[in-house]
């Protein structure tokens, strides 16, 4: 499996659909340089969710474009019977490269907050005066009496 391959792979944006989905599982079986990938079809039929020969047109489609180079039956091992060598592809990493962005979140404002670089909203100037009392306030106002129970002292502060 070659991660650079991959992420080549999903950074292409002229690519879409099954085309890109068999393309995804030729980098997974690709080295990191992206050569000597021979996946069997019917295994990128079932990486991508559909027919062999709709794998055989996307692999036509991507070789067509330039994105794959296919050798035929030049796949496999020393081992591999000569008539049952499967292709082997290589992927073309310089072709399509996309734009190598620096790292970050550009500037967004996000539901009328404005917001620092990294996407996260910066704090208001003012705390908000709304107080919601919850169980905790009630009791830290709250004197117990034995005989009557919690009395709340500071009622309407």
């Amino acid at each position: 499996m070659s991660v650079e391959a991959i992420v080549w792979a999903l950074g292409l944006t002229d690519v879409k659909g099954t085309d890109k989905l068999v393309l995804i599982g030729l980098a997974n079986h690709a080295d990191p340089h992206g050569h000597n990938c021979w996946p069997a079809v019917s295994t990128l039929a079932k990486y991508a969710s559909v027919t062999k020969r709709n794998v055989q047109r996307s692999l036509a489609r991507l070789e067509e474009s330039g994105f794959i180079s296919v050798e035929h039956n030049r796949g496999g091992t020393s081992d591999t019977p000569s008539d049952r060598r499967p292709n082997r592809y290589t992927l073309n990493l310089s072709t399509g490269v996309a734009e190598v962005t620096p790292r970050g979140v550009a500037r967004v404002t996000q539901r009328g907050g404005a917001c620092d670089t990294y996407g996260v909203a910066d704090a208001p100037p003012e705390p908000s005066l709304n107080h919601q009392r919850t169980a905790r306030t009630v009791k830290a106002r709250s004197t117990f009496l034995p005989g009557t129970g919690w009395i709340q002292s500071g009622v309407g502060e």
